[in-house]
């Protein structure tokens, strides 16, 4: 539990669980979720066997939960997955759509990310999809909503563009997240991670262009899981929240978070070093917007077989308020 986490505006709080065999088969997955980050009754969800479910999350602020289950089959035999939920008014998020890998490749890796969009729209990771620039280069899917419901989720998502990796091992749709629009127009922007190549781009939606490069320590997994901080520092422009899980600055794989400058795309404006090794901190990461809070998980407890990893909020103001 807690491989990809995700935290709105209303205090709700989504964890996903890929290899949970609680549900209906072996590691099948599961996700869990809470009303806020003290609620202790979460709602639980299951999926299909060996379906990955709960490898990516990504919930929005006005109820609609998008899961990756990059190991599930729908549409065509064994492609990958995206479920769309969507919170019935009462706290209880009901299965509203599911969206197979469009074009019915085997081990594409569909759903290895997901991100929901301000503007409805949303895009999927495929990061183990080969194209004719080269094997597991990768790409992401866009998807446009449909009618908005009363709800302000949608009755559907329409495919509407494919970007494809550029070399070979790329892995382009390992992470992705949306960001408030930082180059000056009213669409927002993409955050592409590459822990391949240790590397965060932010892309304009327009045309592509990549506004910032950032890149990591070599080996660190840099880029693992990346998300829109927010304004942290009150400039006007949103800021960006890095996972690096292989980090070694305290210890082997105790893993790191950063919040960088989304106006420059080199300031570092908070750093979240993991506590002892292998606490892989940066598995997820996920901003709440109100300047100073953040969502970061961790291993914190390994056993034959297992291991919990563990969603923490803090306060980058005050870093070790976890």
């Amino acid at each position: 539990i807690g491989d990809c986490v995700d935290i709105n505006n209303e205090g709700q709080i989504v964890v996903g669980a890929q290899i949970d065999d609680n549900g209906e088969g072996n590691n099948a997955g599961a996700i869990y979720i809470f009303d806020s980050p003290t609620d202790t009754n979460a709602q639980i969800i299951f999926a299909n066997d060996s379906a990955s479910f709960g490898s990516s999350v990504s919930l929005n602020d006005d109820g609609l939960l998008a899961v990756g289950a990059p190991g599930s089959a729908a549409g065509a035999d064994n492609a990958r997955s995206v479920y769309i939920y969507e919170d019935n008014g009462s706290g209880t998020f009901v299965l509203r759509q599911t969206i197979g890998e469009p074009d019915g490749i085997d081990a594409s890796n569909f759903g290895t990310s997901v991100s929901l969009n301000p503007d409805g729209s949303l895009v999927v990771g495929a990061s183990l999809e080969d194209n004719e620039n080269g094997v597991d280069a990768g790409a992401f899917y866009t998807f446009v909503a449909n009618t908005p419901t009363t709800q302000g989720a949608v009755t559907g998502y329409t495919q509407a563009e494919i970007v494809d990796g550029t070399v070979d091992g790329e892995e382009l749709g390992a992470a992705i997240a949306a960001i408030e629009s930082i180059d000056g127009n009213r669409f927002n922007d993409l955050i592409i991670g590459s822990q391949s190549q240790d590397q965060v781009q932010v892309v304009s939606v327009t045309d592509n262009t990549v506004l910032h490069t950032i890149n990591g320590t070599a080996g660190s997994l840099f880029g693992f899981s990346v998300a829109d901080a927010g304004d942290v520092n009150d400039d006007g422009i949103n800021d960006i929240i890095i996972g690096a899980p292989g980090d070694d600055t305290v210890g082997n794989n105790a893993g790191q978070a950063q919040v960088i400058s989304g106006a420059d795309g080199t300031t570092v404006l908070a750093t979240i070093n993991g506590l002892a090794g292998g606490d892989q901190t940066g598995i997820g990461v996920s901003g709440v917007g109100d300047l100073t809070t953040i969502a970061i998980s961790l291993i914190t407890e390994r056993g034959t077989n297992r291991k919990i990893v563990k969603p923490v909020i803090i306060d980058i103001a005050q870093p070790g308020n976890r």
